[in-house]
């Protein structure tokens, strides 16, 4: 006859059987805790599955919250180095590096045998790379073991060490690493590129390269002319001007040159003779190719334009080809600069002006850490990486690096003024970012529907934070010009000009007298730009390029200041804040 067992008989207070009853009780016990364990086991395995179906769905911040119970170590829990992993990794595509690093660390420290610590190298060098850290990504890339996806990490090396305009940080890079073979190749290109030929030469010797690889110009003669010629390549688009007084669509371009041909006159009056001849390139790269083959085109001394990208690479071609400088007043692209030695930005490229943000943000000399927001153009990731770099060596704390698109856009309020506590009328008095937790804001973007509700934000925590922005910022029609006195909004402003100063009232009247209208923005940037060449033309001639590179600061007749020193861009970048309803020189007012 079977026996049933009762295993609620043995969780009693009754006495228990003696003899063989003992055994059975032991045995049921057995079979309850295999039953309780089967059941957490699966409760695992359930979590554990729901939170990774939130990260393949990108649906991070749920992830987080899923995989954060199971990175508990427990011994019948077999997800708690994945659960970990994969917390940091949602962190990380959240924008929380330091916390995604964090947890990483901890991961290598505590599961230093575990089967997936490459995978945990590869995303902590990824943390480091964003966070500007350069020497701590490559010492976790260098730490894998057998990595399996060789052409992700080239890939990863490249897209950083590549922008490392740094010469002393690429040296170092090179000395603790020198099997960088590409970033060696890059920072010859550059002294290629800035003329500095010795030293190029010089380190492909020591390297075994190939002298041939580096595309060394024949050394041009300098020339001093009585006359110089500079061709305008500008969209004009002809055939579609009207002659009506409205404004036209390609107006800004309009305005640009006929800048140019105001300082042309002033030029000439101080014995500067330039020959600007204006050649229509109808925003098409075959109209381009057919200027650039144009036999006037040989008595160019130098080029202004093309202004866009998908028209450059014919003149750039010719730029190269008959040593002519080629010139862009306008772009903060560092694409027109490519590996042409002969080009040269007017305007900090995207990643000086990122540094240079830092540098100012520094100057005020906060000791609350900053937030870097961002969009998703590569200016502005760009932008970014270069303030995050910088921020780093100059001991600026970075609390939250966090990339904002129009689908997530809602993430500005969630990181800056989630309530976390209200007072008895219900208004906010305590966010997620803690009231006085950071003292500034970092917004790596001119898209209107990130900086607007940044400046909302910010506002509403009503406390002492301060944004750092562009000046683009003020021309948008939306925005309210009171705010940005209110909160303190620091803005790069490259082309800023004193409008009370004699130089620009006197350029006012000459500009209206010949074209009978007030000056707009971009005939300012046209006649500061004419007025740096002539000049320079007359200072280093047909060696204008170098000449500048080697110049100190170079005063500009509108604008503060140029600066090319050993950079094919403008390195100078004022800062413009409001105060009294004006716009004033951060070095002014602090």
């Amino acid at each position: 006859m079977a026996i049933r067992l009762k295993p609620v008989q043995y969780l009693s207070n009754a006495p228990r059987p003696k003899g063989r009853g003992k055994g059975r009780g032991k045995l049921t016990l057995l079979f309850f805790l295999l039953i309780q364990f089967t059941l957490s086991a699966q409760d695992f395995k359930h979590q554990y599955k729901s939170a990774k179906e939130f990260y393949d769905e990108k649906k991070f911040n749920f992830a987080m919250d899923g995989f954060k119970p199971l990175m508990v170590y427990d011994k019948s829990n077999p997800y708690t180095e994945y659960a970990s992993l994969y917390y940091a990794l949602s962190a990380y595509h959240e924008g929380y590096y330091t916390l995604a690093k964090e947890t990483l660390l901890q991961v290598k420290q505590l599961y230093p045998q575990w089967g997936q610590a490459d995978e945990v190298n590869y995303w902590l060098a990824a943390i480091y790379f964003e966070q500007g850290e350069i020497f701590q990504a490559m010492r976790h890339l260098y730490a894998m073991r057998s990595p399996r996806d060789l052409a992700s990490i080239e890939r990863m090396k490249n897209k950083y060490l590549l922008q490392i305009y740094d010469e002393e940080v690429s040296r170092l890079v090179l000395e603790e690493f020198p099997g960088e073979t590409a970033l060696l190749k890059r920072i010859i290109t550059r002294k290629v590129g800035r003329g500095d030929y010795e030293a190029a030469k010089e380190l492909i010797e020591l390297n075994g390269l190939d002298e041939k690889d580096f595309n060394f110009p024949e050394k041009k003669k300098i020339v001093f002319k009585e006359k110089y010629r500079v061709a305008a390549l500008f969209p004009f688009l002809a055939a579609t001007l009207e002659p009506s007084p409205g404004s036209k669509r390609n107006q800004a371009t309009l305005d640009l040159y006929q800048g140019m041909k105001l300082a042309v006159d002033s030029l000439n009056q101080l014995g500067i003779n330039i020959e600007l001849a204006g050649y229509d390139t109808e925003r098409q790269f075959e109209k381009v190719e057919a200027l650039m083959a144009l036999e006037e085109m040989k008595s160019v001394d130098v080029l202004i334009g093309p202004l866009f990208t998908d028209e450059m690479a014919p003149a750039v071609e010719f730029s190269k080809k008959n040593q002519v400088p080629m010139v862009n007043p306008v772009s903060n692209s560092a694409d027109y600069l490519g590996e042409n030695p002969n080009a040269l930005l007017l305007q900090p490229d995207f990643a000086t002006l990122g540094t240079a943000s830092a540098d100012a943000l520094a100057k005020l000399k906060l000791k609350k850490p900053c937030v870097v927001l961002y969009g998703e153009t590569p200016r502005d990731s760009i932008m970014a990486f270069s303030f995050v770099k910088r921020a780093g060596e100059l001991n600026i704390t970075v609390a939250l690096t966090r990339e904002i698109t129009r689908e997530n856009s809602s993430a500005v309020y969630t990181t800056l003024v989630n309530p976390t506590k209200f007072d008895k009328f219900r208004n906010p008095i305590e966010f997620q970012l803690k009231k006085d937790s950071i003292g500034s804001v970092f917004v790596a973007s001119d898209d209107e529907l990130i900086f607007t509700k940044v400046i909302s934000s910010v506002d509403r925590r009503a406390d002492s934070v301060i944004i750092i922005g562009q000046d683009s910022w003020i021309d948008k029609p939306s925005m309210d010009l009171d705010k940005f006195e209110r909160l303190h909004i620091m803005m790069s402003s490259p082309g800023y000009t004193d409008v009370l100063s004699p130089d620009f009232q006197l350029f006012r009247k000459r500009y209206a007298n010949k074209f009978g209208s007030m000056p707009p923005n971009f005939a300012k940037t046209g006649f500061e730009c004419m007025m740096l060449i002539g000049q320079s033309l007359k200072e280093y001639g047909t060696d204008l390029i170098q000449g500048l590179k080697q110049a100190g600061n170079i005063p500009g007749v509108l604008g503060r200041a140029y600066r090319f020193q050993d950079s094919p861009c403008n390195k100078e970048v004022p800062f413009v804040t409001f105060q009294y309803g004006e716009l004033r020189m951060l070095y002014e007012i602090y």
